[in-house]
């Protein structure tokens, strides 16, 4: 199946042969200088870098301008809030809309939902949507990868969709370099040791019960970063969109999410899939693993538990938070991608997806499920 399209290239003027550029070599931890030599049909390039290695085949989202900007200015949209101490950001048209819509009715076809036990963890639900701690059945999304060591509890008895996946795998491999991307300008090059997607699934919300909102919670303990890609629908839904927490003081940060928009989220971040009221609202989420190693996830968490319990007002790489009231009610507009329906390229080789073959580990009580 041919790979679909990232956001349009033409938002920017392509580099040409000559033009001086950075870029990330094989492994992806660490940029160098390098000049243009070639640029191919296939939106890959041709450089030769500083120390006279060469690779004529860079993926362009290895690559960066002069002055650091990224090759997709949807990419800059995503990385520019990490420098104001968000733990996630929003790329609009990250994927082409057109090449969502040619491919939804492949996804459609094949979606099969499967019943998974959801464990609700937020502590200060309202009494109107659940109790904490309450189990639901949750039939909503159709998995695609489950890792077996690494996936969750709670989806370890999950059929996975195999037809599913082979219509999907553009998009996943897509979605791991803007992952990366995006991961690697928040935590610093060389911060993802094996990018591992412990689960990748789709989800329809439908205006149901149980089926119309996936509420307030966290992606779980043993995920280290996850993915939201909204897709299109052929039904047009009222309300959705996803919503964020970040600060201290907390703040909430609202996102319409048209088709092609991806949203990142880093561990523990607090999120939820807002409820519909009318149609149908699809989306395809992953949730990552950046290493094997339990021991660094171990760290990172009880770091982040010691922040919450200090009260600290800086990020983790020790950028302070955003603490104005400017951004409480942070929105994104589909209509950059001319989409009123409701933001890269192949996958990078020498960050495998393989199975996991460690002991299981430590999950904590955090929620499981994704929107």
């Amino acid at each position: 199946m041919a790979a679909l399209a990232g956001a349009p290239a033409r938002q920017l003027p392509q580099l040409q042969v000559g033009d001086e550029a950075r870029a990330y070599w094989k492994s992806g931890r660490k940029l160098y200088r390098a000049t243009v030599e070639g640029v191919n049909g296939d939106g890959t390039f041709s450089l030769r870098y500083e120390d006279g290695d060469e690779w004529d085949a860079v993926p362009m989202d290895f690559i960066r301008r002069p002055d650091g900007s990224t090759m997709l200015p949807s990419m800059d949209q995503a990385l520019a809030s990490v420098k104001t101490g968000l733990k996630h950001g929003v790329s609009t048209c990250a994927v082409d809309p057109a090449g969502l819509d040619a491919l939804f009715p492949a996804i459609k076809a094949v979606f099969r939902p499967q019943v998974v036990k959801y464990s609700n963890t937020n502590p200060s639900i309202s009494m109107k949507d659940g109790k904490h701690g309450e189990r639901i059945d949750w039939k909503v999304s159709s998995y695609m990868e489950v890792d077996e060591a690494m996936g969750g509890a709670m989806q370890r008895n999950v059929t996975v969709n195999p037809g599913l996946l082979e219509v999907c795998t553009p998009l996943l491999e897509q979605c791991n370099r803007h992952f990366s991307t995006w991961y690697q300008e928040l935590h610093g090059p060389g911060s993802i040791r094996e990018l591992v997607r412990l689960q990748s699934f789709i989800t329809r919300y439908r205006p149901l019960p149980n089926e119309n909102a996936l509420l307030r919670h966290i992606d779980g303990a043993h995920v280290d970063g996850s993915v939201i890609l909204a897709l299109p629908t052929d039904m047009p839904f009222e309300g959705g969109g996803v919503t964020v927490w970040e600060g201290d003081p907390e703040q909430a940060y609202h996102y319409s999410m048209g088709p092609g928009d991806m949203c990142f989220l880093d561990n523990y971040v607090w999120h939820q899939g807002n409820p519909i009221t009318a149609g149908e609202r699809w989306s395809l989420v992953i949730f990552y693993a950046v290493s094997r190693s339990s021991s660094s996830r171990l760290i990172r968490i009880i770091q982040q538990a010691a922040q919450e319990k200090t009260g600290s007002t800086h990020h983790e790489n020790g950028k302070p938070r955003d603490p104005n009231g400017a951004q409480q009610e942070r929105r994104q507009n589909q209509g950059e991608c001319g989409v009123n329906d409701g933001g890269d390229t192949p996958g990078n080789p020498d960050l495998p997806i393989i199975p996991s073959s460690e002991e299981d580990e430590e999950e904590g009580e955090a929620d499981e499920q994704g929107e």
